[in-house]
């Protein structure tokens, strides 16, 4: 086997860099455009000032030739083969671009398609194809190179995709390219060529009427729309497929007798699912499943538009199968429309030919004597909302020539079928039937035809009687619809419109359920969490582990609830409050849901607990034991990250509940998580889940709770520079924890409001309140306080210069932090105290001090940190006159801070690139 190239770069999506198969990381900005423009312009290069034009414009800054060269060197770094002749950047070695090969594999198939091979086009051209993986150069469009280049790189796509349909043309793969090309039509309606291979796609699948209606239509548009006729090209083309379907008769009238066609009407408006309606036609169509029926199986929650697009692909298949399409509505779980299999096969037997007194009255002999009337004929069979797999099979076609498309709202599990699942439309596509059902004229953008596509779930039926209830209705009735589906109570009520009803239709899949899943569904959608993980599943459950996974897993073949990875399970948002709904009215299951959400908020108060104390300082293990801290610590990090947004949900959820027994989690979750979300600095989940804990403790008149939220919340709203807010939480924070006689607390609070008070330039109130709080901390044996505050105060005395009584601050600060084990406070008092060495003229010192720093700041997890003493290495490093060094430890700053703060990052970035006296550098000159 020969091994793949060792160094990949893709632009033909978001720009990507992999080394070995494996993606680098790579933040978007100038350095994935240097890495762009050098694929862009590989294997020839690229000249230094077109990088610079291409990243700034004709208007380049100073230092564009520094950071030119430092995204260069950082990109040569992460394994990126580059050289260097003069002004010229080229791409060097093992290296493969998406982009050129793109380029080979186009010109390779139109070769192909020239020389009469179609099939060898087609194969080189998907591969073409497969190479996009999204808009092209994602995440640049707003650089100055961009446009050009993504309009050239659209082009080929463009191209590449109109020669793939014509070898597919030339291949008869007609029925599978109707789809797509209808949509590529519609899309561009001046565009002549794609007009005549819709036609003769259409022409080629049996369907000379569709073929003839679409040179009409496409006539009038270019006639109305662009002034201009068409072209004799196309009017030949359908000169001669009228010519031809006036001369030969249809295959039905051929046989003497009309085929069944028993598929209902679809809906007026059908958008979207080109991909879908492509892969069942493609499967489906006769011919290619090797002497077998080929059989579909669609299954998708109630109301995701399984039947619309059964109907559709029947339709487009309906030419291929000149026998008939056979169609029965199987009922789903509803029992007052479910027939029984002997019924469906009376009627298939009759619309197949066979008298009435023959069809046999039991259903095995009746399933036999369909596959005899099916064998030898071409009949598609559309079974519809199938509720489970034993049902289908007698209904099914066994010989070569027939195809059956089942749907179903529950996973089938039938072996003989390719499963299709059905999710949600896409955002855009929502939008636009919401548009057509609804007649709307505005914008694309429209914020309120966009605000109902999202109350509705993106939900097909939603968004058809939300659609039927906007049309022929004045423009601003959108809006108050939108007004009106905001409000969650009352959501379900207003998707309502005639016998279409959201309700109704989730009300049939539930039914399905047996009891105890009932009940487990209507437990589950009191969650509040935007996911349902097992051990939350488990908690509200009440029971095992293993007993939550196999309802949640029952749920999921339902279609009820959606795995959107292992382990963890998200609710549709409708079917969320169709659950609530349900929970509601559920007579005498109160006290059960009480004690379920009692559960489960306890549950993660107590995971969020544990998980905080193996981010807080450890005492290492006895000599022989292994030290598992690094290991706890970022399994507790990777926790954190994995449940914030279900932490936010609880703080909520147990701010509103009336029961009393669960207000504490509120603000016992704005202490527990304080640590992490101070380490990852997210500020608006910080600031919400404060919130909720104030608003719990001020609704159960616990004072104490509630001072323990408002000082996690005065320092929230002070990292958001909202310092009047901040001082407000603390000063009230402070009164109460004095009233109660939480000292701990007090002096956490004295703490956080003198270094607001400090950010509010208020100096000497905030060295008063340090003052008081170092007393209160020496007072009562507490050294941790007694280290902070002497940090703090040793902090303002480096402002104001008095640098020996800073220096002596932050050393016994750090003393007492190395004693009690507190690494990440170790890590800011060791970078102050380089601080104060670099700016003493002791350089070397404050390398060694910036370094330690760095190390006890990451083994903390504390990244922003352990970014500030890196640039403070580079710092030392060039005082010492150790460029290369200072370079380095710039570059190792980057990327951290990039996650952070990109403006940051963007002045070490010119620091790494040797941007020396810019105002860049001076930005973060300490």
């Amino acid at each position: 086997m020969v091994a793949g190239p060792a160094v990949a770069v893709r632009v033909l999506g978001p720009p990507e860099l992999l080394v070995g198969g494996a993606p680098v990381a790579l933040p978007l900005g100038h350095r994935a455009a240097v890495l762009a423009l050098l694929a862009l312009h590989h294997p020839t290069g690229v000249g230094h000032p077109s990088i610079a034009d291409g990243l700034w414009g004709a208007d380049p800054p100073t230092h564009a030739g520094n950071a030119v060269q430092g995204h260069v060197s950082r990109l040569r770094k992460l394994g990126l083969g580059v050289e260097r002749t003069g002004p010229q950047y080229r791409l060097s070695g093992d290296v493969r671009v998406d982009a050129a090969e793109l380029a080979e594999l186009v010109a390779e198939g139109d070769a192909h398609l020239r020389a009469g091979r179609p099939g060898e086009a087609a194969e080189r051209l998907r591969a073409a194809l497969g190479l996009f993986r999204g808009p092209v150069l994602a995440g640049l469009e707003d650089l100055p190179f961009a446009a050009a280049e993504i309009a050239r790189l659209e082009g080929a796509r463009a191209a590449a995709r109109r020669s793939r349909i014509e070898a597919d043309l030339r291949l008869g793969r007609y029925a599978a390219l109707v789809p797509e090309l209808e949509a590529l039509v519609e899309a561009h309606p001046d565009d002549e060529g794609l007009l005549g291979m819709l036609m003769r796609a259409l022409h080629g699948a049996g369907r000379h009427g569709d073929a003839l209606v679409a040179y009409d239509r496409g006539r009038r548009r270019l006639v109305a729309e662009h002034g201009i006729a068409p072209s004799p090209a196309l009017r030949a083309l359908h000169q001669a497929m009228l010519e031809q379907t006036h001369r030969e008769p249809t295959a039905p009238q051929r046989a003497g007798a009309p085929p069944p066609r028993q598929t209902p009407h679809g809906p007026a408006v059908f958008v979207g699912r080109a991909a879908e309606v492509a892969e069942l036609v493609e499967l489906l169509a006769p011919g290619g499943s090797g002497g077998v029926a080929p059989i579909a199986a669609v299954d998708g929650p109630g109301g995701v538009g399984k039947t619309a697009l059964a109907i559709r692909v029947a339709d487009l298949l309906a030419p291929s199968f000149p026998d008939g399409v056979l169609f029965a509505a199987l009922g789903g779980g509803d029992p007052d429309r479910a027939p029984g299999t002997e019924a469906v096969l009376g009627r298939f037997l009759t619309a197949l030919g066979v008298p009435a007194a023959e069809v046999p009255a039991d259903a095995e002999s009746a399933a036999a004597r369909y596959r005899t009337e099916l064998a030898g004929r071409r009949v598609l069979v559309v079974l519809d909302d199938a509720v489970d797999a034993e049902r289908v099979r007698p209904l099914l076609p066994v010989g070569a020539g027939c195809a059956a498309l089942v749907t179903s709202r529950a996973k089938l599990g039938l072996a003989e079928a390719v499963a299709v699942g059905l999710g949600l439309l896409p955002l855009e596509e929502a939008g636009e039937l919401l548009r057509r059902v609804g007649r709307v004229r505005e914008a694309p953008d429209d914020t309120a035809v966009v605000a109902v596509a999202r109350a509705c779930g993106r939900l097909p039926l939603a968004l058809h009687i939300a659609g039927g209830r906007m049309a022929n209705r004045p423009p601003a009735f959108t809006a108050r619809l939108a007004e009106l589906l905001s409000d969650e109570t009352r959501r379900l009520g207003e998707l309502r419109l005639g016998d279409h009803d959201v309700r109704s239709s989730f009300a049939v899949s539930y039914r399905l359920l047996s009891p105890a899943e009932q009940r487990a569904f209507r437990l589950l959608s009191r969650w509040a969490g935007p996911t349902v993980p097992v051990d939350v599943a488990t908690a509200l459950l009440g029971g095992s582990a293993t007993e939550a996974e196999a309802v949640l897993n029952r749920l999921v073949t339902a279609r009820l609830l959606d795995e959107v990875e292992p382990g963890r399970h998200r609710f549709h948002d409708l079917l969320r409050l169709f659950g609530r709904e349900l929970a509601e009215g559920a007579d005498g299951e109160g006290p059960r849901q009480e004690a379920a959400l009692r559960r489960v908020l306890r549950h993660l108060l107590d995971a969020a607990v544990t998980a905080d104390s193996a981010l807080a300082a450890r005492p290492a293990p006895p000599p022989g034991e292994p030290d598992r801290r690094a290991e706890d610590r970022a399994a507790a990090l990777a926790w954190f990250e994995a449940e914030l947004a279900n932490l936010v949900a609880a703080a909520g959820l147990a701010a509103d509940l009336p029961d009393p027994e669960v207000a504490p989690v509120a603000w016992g979750l704005s202490d527990a998580a304080f640590r992490y979300l101070d380490l990852t600095k997210r500020w608006a989940e910080w600031t919400r889940i404060c919130e909720h804990g104030v608003r719990a403790a001020r609704r159960v008149g616990d004072a104490q709770g509630e001072a323990t939220s408002l000082n996690r919340l005065g320092c929230a709203y002070r990292e958001r520079g909202r310092v009047p807010e901040a001082r407000d939480c603390l000063e009230r924070a402070l009164d109460i924890s004095r009233a109660c006689g939480d000292v701990p607390l007090e002096m956490s609070v004295l703490n956080n409001l003198a270094n607001a008070l400090q950010d509010a330039g208020l100096i000497a109130e905030a060295v008063a309140v340090h003052g008081e709080k170092l007393g209160v901390a020496r007072r009562t044996g507490h050294r941790y306080d007694v280290a902070v505050t002497l940090n703090n105060l040793g902090d303002i005395h480096l402002q104001d210069g008095d640098l020996d009584a800073a220096r002596r601050m932050f050393a016994e600060s750090r003393d007492l932090l190395a004693e009690l084990g507190e690494l990440r406070a170790l890590g800011m008092a060791l970078h102050n105290l380089a601080e104060v060495a670099l700016r003493q003229g002791d350089p070397a010192e404050a390398a060694r001090l910036y370094r330690t720093g760095a190390e006890r700041s990451r083994e903390a997890g504390d990244t922003y940190s352990r970014a500030a003493s890196l640039v403070g290495l580079g710092h030392a490093h060039r005082a010492l006159g150790d460029e290369p060094a200072a370079r380095a430890a710039w570059r190792r700053a980057h990327p951290i801070l990039a996650d952070i703060d990109p403006a940051e990052a963007d002045a070490v970035a010119a620091l790494a690139a040797g941007s020396i006296g810019t105002p860049a550098e001076q930005a973060i000159q300490h």
